[in-house]
C-alpha cells in the first residue's frame, strides 16, 4: 500500500483515515519510519490506562516476558514487513495484564520506502480465558473418557467408528482396531440386523436413546452391553453418532437370577395348597393366589374386592386386632378362626402373617392362610368320642362294682358254708367229701382273687385310690419282694441277684403301690423262667429310683409285647402247661404305675428273657396333704 503526503515530508493521515481510527472497536497506532508514534486513538487510551500523550511519547507495554515481540517490531521498522496475528501480554498502567491480538500493516511510498506502519490491538482476554477454559474441560474430558470403565465412541451414519476410547481394551481390543471398522464387526451375527434396524428407526427422533445389545470380545465371548447413543445435529440434520457403552453382563445375569427366583417363587406360591395373601396398610388386599378357589370358592379378583368380609361375623374382631399386631411390627402363627365362603359354607382357617416394613413404615402384611376345617371336624369327632368313651368307662366301671360286689357277698357265704361242712359242724364228712370240699376252698379263694384284683384295678383307674406319701428306701423296698417271692425261686431252682448302688436312696413314694408293683414282675419273672439267675439293678437319685427286673426267661414276641398289661391277657408257653393265675398283674402293674406318675419301658427277646425298667419319681407330700 503506497502512502503520499500532499505539501510535505511530514506524514499526515487524511480525515477518511482518521475517522476509521476512531470508530473502530479496536486500539490504533501510527508509527512513522523512525519508530515515534504519530497518532493514537481514544479505544487505546481506554484499553491499557494510558493517555493519549503517554502512548505518543512511546510507553513499552508488551509483558517483559515476551521477548520475541521487540524484535518483530525492531524488523518491521527495518524492512517494512506486514504481520499477521499475535497474540501476546500487555501491561495495563496500573500493572494489571491483558492479553491482545496485535496486526500491522506497513505504509510506502511509490519508491517503496517506509512511512508508517498501523499497529492494530485487539484486546482478548475474554477469548483466551475462553480458550483455556475450553483446554481445560477438554483435558477433563479427556482424562475422564480414558480412564473410565465406560467405553466412550463416535462413529459415522453409516456405522464406521471415528473415535474409541481405551475402556475398549476392557473387551480386549485396542481402540484403533475400533476405528475405521464398521460396529458389525463387533457384533454377533443374528444381533446385527437387529441393532442395525433399530438404528435406523431412531435417526428420526432426535435425543438419546438406549439399547441393550451382545456384542463380541476379541476372544469370541459374548457380552451384554447398554448403549446410549445420540445424534449431532448440523443444519437440522443427523451427521454423527457419539455414545457411551457399559458392559451389563453381570447385571443382566443377575436379573436373569432374579427372574427365575421369581419365577420359582411365584410358581411355588400359585401352586400351594395354601392361600397367600398380600394386604396393604389400609386393610385392602393387593394380591391373593389361586388356592382361594378351592379354599373359599372366590377367585383372586373377588377375594381382593371382599377383602375382610369374607371373615366369620363373631371372629372379625379377633382377627383385625391381629393386624393391629401387624402394623406394629409384630408377627403371628397359627391363629385360628372362622371365614365364610362364597356359597355361604364356613370353613376354618389357621392363620398365619408377617409384616414387611422399608424404611421404617409398613410396606405389606404378607398372609398365610391353611384350611384346617377337616382337622377341626376331626378334632370335634376325638371331642365327642373321647366324651361317649369316658361315658362308657363309667358306666362300665359302675357295672364292674355292682357286679364284683355281687359276685363276692355269695361267694364269701359259699366259702363259710364250706368251711363249717368241712370242720364237721354239719355231721361226719368223708375223706373223699373232705377233698372235694377243699377243692371248693381253693376254687373260691381264686375266684375271690380276680374279684379283688378286678375291684383294685377299677378304683386304681377311676382315681378314687389315694396316694400314701410315705418316706422309704426303695432298696429295701426290693428286699421285701425278693423274700416275698424266694420260695417260688427256690423251687424252680432259680437265683435272684440284687445289685444296688451306694448312693444316698430315701425318698418319699407310695411304698405299697411300689411293693406291689416290685413284686408283680419279681413273681412273672420266676413264672416265666426255668432256669438261670433273676438279676434287680437299683438306682436312686434326688428325684427318683430306677428298678431294673431281668430274668432269662422264654421272652415276649413283639406281636405280644403290647398286650401284656391287659387285664385277663396270658403268654403262652409252647410246650408247658397253662401259667397259673389270671392274667390281671401287670394290668394291676400299668394301674399302679399311672396314678404314680411312673414309667415302665419293657424291653425282651423271645427265647433270651425279658427286663423290665421301671422308673419311680419321688412324690411331694406336701402337696398331696400328708405327714410322711
Amino acid at each position: 500500500m503506497a502512502y503520499k503526503a500532499p505539501h510535505s515530508d511530514v506524514p499526515t493521515i487524511d480525515g477518511i483515515y482518521r475517522m476509521l481510527a476512531e470508530v473502530l472497536p479496536v486500539a490504533v497506532l501510527v508509527t512513522d519510519a523512525n519508530g515515534r508514534h504519530i497518532y493514537v486513538n481514544e479505544v487505546a487510551s481506554r484499553m491499557t490506562g494510558y493517555s493519549v500523550d503517554e502512548l505518543m511519547a512511546g510507553v513499552w507495554m508488551v509483558h517483559p516476558d515476551d521477548k520475541k515481540a521487540w524484535n518483530i517490531y525492531q524488523q518491521a521498522l527495518r524492512e517494512g514487513t506486514d504481520g499477521s496475528f499475535y497474540e501476546t501480554r500487555y501491561v495495563r498502567k496500573d500493572r494489571t495484564e491483558f492479553w491482545a491480538s496485535v496486526f500491522w500493516r506497513s505504509v510506502k511510498d511509490e519508491h517503496g520506502r517506509l512511512i508508517a506502519f498501523f499497529t492494530f490491538i485487539a484486546d482478548i482476554t475474554e477469548f483466551k480465558a475462553g480458550q483455556d477454559a475450553l483446554r481445560r474441560a477438554d483435558e477433563r474430558y479427556r482424562v475422564l473418557a480414558e480412564n473410565s470403565s465406560d467405553l466412550f465412541w463416535e462413529m459415522e451414519l453409516d456405522g464406521t467408528f471415528s473415535f474409541v476410547s481405551p475402556a475398549v481394551r476392557r473387551l480386549g481390543y485396542e481402540p484403533e482396531e475400533w476405528v475405521g471398522h464398521h460396529m458389525t464387526e463387533f457384533l454377533p451375527a443374528d444381533e446385527q440386523p437387529v441393532f442395525l434396524e433399530r438404528l435406523r428407526a431412531d435417526t428420526v427422533q432426535l435425543g438419546t436413546h438406549r439399547y441393550e445389545v451382545r456384542a463380541l470380545r476379541k476372544d469370541g465371548s459374548e457380552v451384554w452391553m447398554e448403549v446410549l447413543a445420540d445424534f449431532v445435529i448440523e443444519d437440522g440434520k443427523p451427521v454423527r453418532i457419539q455414545g457411551a457403552s457399559r458392559d451389563i453382563t453381570e447385571r443382566r445375569a443377575a436379573e436373569e437370577a432374579l427372574r427365575q427366583s421369581e419365577q420359582k417363587y411365584k410358581g411355588i406360591v400359585e401352586n400351594s395348597s395354601d392361600l397367600i395373601t398380600l394386604i396393604r396398610p389400609d386393610g385392602t388386599v393387593s394380591y391373593a393366589s389361586p388356592a382361594c378357589r378351592h379354599i373359599l370358592g372366590y377367585e383372586p379378583e373377588e377375594l381382593m374386592e371382599k377383602g375382610s368380609a369374607v371373615l366369620h361375623p363373631d371372629d372379625r374382631q379377633m382377627v383385625l386386632d391381629a393386624y393391629e399386631q401387624a402394623h406394629r411390627g409384630e408377627p403371628g402363627t397359627n391363629l385360628e378362626h372362622r371365614a365364610v365362603t362364597k356359597s355361604g359354607e364356613t370353613r376354618w382357617i389357621s392363620l398365619s402373617w408377617s409384616p414387611v416394613f422399608a424404611d421404617g413404615r409398613l410396606q405389606t402384611i404378607v398372609n398365610v392362610s391353611r384350611d384346617i376345617t377337616e382337622r377341626k371336624q376331626a378334632e370335634e369327632a376325638l371331642r365327642q368320642a373321647h366324651a361317649e368313651l369316658e361315658e362308657a368307662y363309667r358306666f362300665q366301671s359302675e357295672f364292674i362294682n355292682n357286679v364284683t360286689h355281687e359276685v363276692r357277698t355269695p361267694l364269701t357265704a359259699v366259702k363259710g358254708y364250706a368251711e363249717m361242712l368241712l370242720e364237721g359242724l354239719a355231721g361226719p364228712v368223708s375223706d373223699e367229701q373232705a377233698a372235694l370240699l377243699k377243692k371248693v376252698l381253693t376254687s373260691s379263694d381264686h375266684l375271690l382273687e380276680v374279684v379283688n384284683g378286678v375291684l383294685r384295678i377299677a378304683r386304681l383307674r377311676s382315681g378314687k385310690a389315694a396316694v400314701n406319701p410315705k418316706v422309704c428306701d426303695p432298696r429295701a423296698v426290693v428286699e421285701k419282694c425278693v423274700s416275698a417271692v424266694m420260695p417260688q425261686a427256690l423251687q424252680k431252682g432259680l437265683a435272684i441277684a440284687v445289685n444296688a448302688d451306694d448312693s444316698t436312696a430315701t425318698g418319699v413314694y407310695d411304698e405299697e403301690r411300689l411293693i406291689t408293683v416290685v413284686t408283680n414282675l419279681l413273681s412273672n419273672a420266676v413264672k416265666f423262667s426255668e432256669a438261670g439267675t433273676i438279676e434287680v439293678l437299683v438306682s436312686c437319685c434326688a428325684s427318683g429310683a430306677e428298678i431294673v427286673v431281668v430274668d432269662p426267661g422264654i421272652g415276649i414276641s413283639d406281636a405280644d409285647i403290647d398286650t401284656i398289661f391287659d387285664e385277663f391277657v396270658q403268654l403262652d408257653q409252647p410246650h408247658r402247661h397253662k401259667p397259673a393265675g389270671f392274667g390281671i398283674g401287670l394290668a394291676i402293674v400299668a394301674a399302679m404305675i399311672e396314678t404314680m406318675g411312673a414309667s415302665l419301658i419293657v424291653s425282651s427277646a423271645t427265647g433270651v428273657g425279658t427286663a423290665f425298667t421301671l422308673h419311680v419319681p419321688v412324690l411331694d407330700a406336701a402337696a398331696n396333704g400328708q405327714t410322711p
